[in-house]
């Protein structure tokens, strides 16, 4: 049975191609937006953990240790640190002097630059901004005198960290050496001189909104000493569930349209066969054995289809990641969930398929033997669309014509699943870069960011003004876009 719906098939080999080619179409614009919509997804989320720390919130200065807060909050990543006090390391700059456990180092996705991180009392590592005024041209294993609080430490330094404090999320009392996040790192048998509360970092695993709404009730228990992780949520987290949002509801919109179309090509396509089902039944075929027939043409079809989209779909999702991201993103477990995902896709078009191929033959298992023989695959033109027929004069031309308006509707549908692959694609390239400030190819990388401010004295209760606001004009605004813009250039 089998071999007779390979050679049904082939006997039609435009047909067999057509329709292949047309589930193809649909199957790799369905799976590569999944793909490549996931992959820019999961690179903004790494990008702003990277940037902002993975961390949902933190809390500051409470009367907590680590095991007790977890035993209290079921469900939740738990990092300690403690803020020691700060240091002075130039006229007007302060340095915060802390330790971290190895659970907020990890949370907060802290990176060195060289070295590691503290380890034994008289060891210490330092964000690399805070290289400045006698802490300038400090060298790995050199040691150097530095004051925290009223006692004086000589220290050496055994690693250089990446700035990250100047992107994190702090409180709205924030306190340099009180309430924000370790600059110099100290090891954890020092902070036994200094009589601290702890601080923590926590991460909720659930999704974007219930851990926002969980990192702010357990900040509310804590009378409001910390934080939430906002630039993770408002420049990642967020965008990425928009994303998503997007894609699933373009891919549900092309799954949709693309089987009005399918089922047009698989009705004309059984209608075609009409006259071989009559010569089969006229010959003592069964229904049955129709059935099997129809099940291993589309295994067939589909098949062939799979294997013609993915080559499709590894260039389509390319193409997108290239032009939205512009870097591929590798992930083994982003991976696997993908291919994983891409299967099941896979499966659930093809039992569509195969229930829209069943549908058509059960149709066609009401009429007699005489009508199935008699009865041809006649296509209607309308006459609204002989305008456009007579104003071509190839005969490919007037064939192309034929083709796509025989049928307005599954033309119209065509054009409207373009539409949302290519709204997608738009989506999320602009979401993706208008999160991450990253448009790649530009050579010129700058912001301008305008403030005013003032200074005010508080006297008898009334604040008065000490310092007038500096203001620009538009015009030396512009000017010093220009100015900037050739600098960079240069």
């Amino acid at each position: 049975m089998f071999n007779l719906s390979m050679k049904i098939l082939l006997s039609r080999k435009k047909w067999l191609f057509l329709i292949a080619g047309s589930i193809a179409i649909v199957l790799s614009s369905v799976a590569s937006i999944f793909i490549a919509s996931e992959s820019v997804r999961s690179a903004i989320k790494q990008k702003a953990q990277n940037t902002y720390g993975e961390h949902t919130g933190m809390l500051t200065n409470i009367t907590e240790t680590k095991k007790s807060l977890l035993k209290r909050n079921k469900g939740i990543s738990v990092g300690v640190y403690q803020i020691i006090g700060k240091t002075k390391v130039s006229s007007d700059r302060f340095a915060t002097v802390g330790w971290m456990d190895k659970k907020s180092i990890l949370l907060g996705h802290l990176k060195l630059i060289s070295g590691r991180f503290p380890e034994k009392p008289n060891e210490v590592a330092i964000e690399s901004a805070y290289l400045q005024g006698p802490l300038k041209n400090w060298r790995i294993a050199e040691k150097r005198t530095i004051k925290i609080g009223n006692s004086t430490k000589s220290l050496r330094l055994v690693g250089i960290v990446k700035n990250y404090s100047s992107q994190w999320s702090v409180a709205e009392d924030f306190e340099k050496g009180v309430n924000d996040f370790p600059n110099i790192f100290i090891s954890k048998q020092l902070t036994t001189n200094y009589k601290k509360n702890n601080s923590f970092l926590f991460k909720y695993n659930e999704s974007t909104k219930d851990s926002f709404e969980k990192s702010i009730d357990l900040i509310n228990h804590y009378d409001q000493q910390g934080t939430v992780n906002s630039r993770l949520f408002n420049n990642g987290l967020n965008q990425c569930d928009t994303i998503r949002s997007l894609s699933i509801t373009f891919q549900l919109l092309i799954v949709i349209l693309s089987l009005f179309s399918i089922n047009s090509l698989i009705l004309y396509f059984t209608q075609d066969q009409h006259k071989k089902l009559g010569i089969m039944k006229s010959v003592g075929a069964s229904q049955r054995a129709l059935y099997r027939i129809y099940i291993y043409q589309a295994v067939i079809i589909f098949v062939l289809s799979a294997l013609f989209s993915f080559p499709i779909v590894y260039s389509i999702q390319s193409l997108i990641i290239h032009f939205s991201y512009r870097e591929y993103f590798s992930n083994f477990m982003l991976m696997i969930e993908m291919v994983g995902m891409s299967i099941l896709l896979y499966i659930g078009l093809f039992f569509m398929i195969l229930f829209l191929f069943l549908k058509n033959v059960k149709e066609s298992g009401t009429l007699h033997v005489q009508e199935l023989l008699n009865q041809q695959n006649r296509v209607s033109f309308s006459e609204r669309y002989k305008s456009v027929f007579k104003g071509f004069h190839s005969s490919y031309g007037k064939l192309l014509v034929k083709e796509l308006f025989s049928n307005p509707k599954q033309f119209y549908l065509t054009v409207l699943i373009l539409c949302f692959s290519s709204l997608t694609f738009t989506f999320t390239n602009y979401i993706q870069k208008d999160n991450l400030y990253s448009w790649e190819g530009l050579k010129s990388k700058y912001y301008l960011n305008s403030q005013e401010a003032f200074s005010f004295k508080t006297q008898q209760n009334l604040k008065v003004l000490s310092h007038q606001g500096l203001t620009f004009t538009e015009a030396e605004v512009k000017k010093t876009g220009k100015n900037t813009r050739g600098f960079i250039h240069r």
